[in-house]
């Protein structure tokens, strides 16, 4: 095997391969900055250049990396209505062990939930109502706290991140047979 050829694995390469792959990589590699940067009237035409790439390649979202600010966030919950008709309010996101090779399995049917309640509640409800047998439940309530704006102030003067979260409920789910 000739020295030249050791970095291709013994293919030659041409070197305009060599030079549009390095042009790409740092096309995207600035693209990606620029996203992330801030704004002005030269970067807002810059973007508009780069946006067909960064939605191919599923970055042009909101995520703020380089931000110290990432802002409230939302966290999807439960509630199990029992035989009484007493509420049981269970966290559900925050309650899962993160190391549990589940863990996203879990969190994507939470996002999911939330999203489509329709499309995914059924089956969620169903391992809850199941889950939760020992409360004889009637109805499993799908909900999401919104977090609230906090500043280092409030929590100084002892108001948690996760107090007094607008809840909103998003769809229910009754357990055993239908009945009104």
């Amino acid at each position: 095997m000739k020295p030249e050829h050791r970095c291709s694995g013994g293919f030659p390469h041409a070197p305009w391969v060599y030079g549009a792959l390095s042009g790409a990589v740092a096309l995207y590699v600035g693209g990606l900055l620029l996203a992330a940067g801030p704004g002005s009237d030269l970067v807002t035409d810059a973007y508009l250049l780069a946006y067909p790439a960064l939605e191919v390649a599923n970055v042009n979202n909101d995520w703020g990396f380089f931000s110290p600010d990432p802002g409230p966030g939302d966290l999807p919950r439960y509630e199990v209505i029992d035989g009484e008709g007493k509420t049981h309010r269970f966290p559900w996101m925050e309650a899962l062990d993160r190391w549990d090779p589940a863990y996203f399995r879990y969190t994507t049917l939470l996002v999911n939930v939330i999203d489509d309640g329709e499309a995914y509640g059924d089956g969620a409800a169903a391992y809850l109502c199941r889950k939760h047998a020992d409360l004889e439940p009637r109805k499993i309530v799908f909900t999401v706290a919104h977090q609230v704006d906090r500043t280092p102030a409030d929590v100084l003067d002892g108001h948690g991140i996760t107090d007094d979260m607008p809840l909103e409920k998003l769809y229910f789910k009754r357990c055993g047979p239908e009945e009104e």
